[in-house]
């Protein structure tokens, strides 16, 4: 699929549903931010991604990497 066909696809969504679309894509894109960081040592970042889902409604969760 192109990215035009991606912009179509998008634009026949609800408004809930593209709500939630974009929700998912932030995530995502956040996740892989997180992932790609070198910064991060690798045994640090990987149980935070692994344990990410037990944190997603938690609001006084946040991560540092000082």
């Amino acid at each position: 699929m192109t990215l035009e066909g991606v912009f179509q696809a998008y634009a026949i969504l609800s408004h809930q549903l593209k709500h939630k679309v974009c929700i998912f894509y932030l995530v995502l894109r956040a996740l892989d931010t997180v992932e790609d960081d070198t910064s991060i040592p690798t045994d640090v970042k990987v149980p935070i991604l692994k344990a990410f889902h037990q944190h997603v409604y938690d609001k006084e969760w946040h991560f540092s990497c000082e």
